[in-house]
């Protein structure tokens, strides 16, 4: 769980820097969860801790290469409607799923960030069904 979440994030961002270095520009965008702004017992100690420190990632982001013109974004959605939800111990029903988010909500919320000028930062993102 932590060398998906975490350090793939962090190998994938140390791989793109250097050229975003470059060209003085770039967003990161790392989806989150909102497991990694308030522990949950459906997602347990591994998976909270991997969000946890790739919110920490993106601050730390944020504050080292500001001034390279590059910015990152948090996205910390709530549940989202996916096949991955059919691999937890209880899947929700079809009545919860219908009220879930869904992915192109999430890339919504990236398209926000990242279609921005560059003078404007969005650290975080959360959003949360109704």
């Amino acid at each position: 769980m932590i060398d998906t979440n975490l350090n793939g994030a962090y190998y994938c961002v140390q791989a793109f820097l250097p050229e975003m270095r470059r060209r003085k520009s770039g967003t990161i965008i790392n989806i989150v969860s909102d497991a990694g702004k308030q522990a949950s017992p459906k997602a347990g100690p591994a998976y909270v801790m991997s969000k946890f420190g790739l919110a920490g990632l993106t601050q730390s982001i944020n504050a080292e290469e500001r001034g390279n013109g590059i910015r990152a974004c948090a996205i910390f959605p709530g549940d989202i409607d996916t096949p991955l939800l059919d691999k937890r111990p209880s899947p929700p029903h079809a009545e919860a799923r219908g009220r879930m988010l869904k992915s192109e909500d999430v890339a919504e919320c990236a398209l926000l960030a990242i279609l921005l000028p560059p003078r404007a930062l969005v650290e975080e993102i959360v959003v949360r069904p109704r």
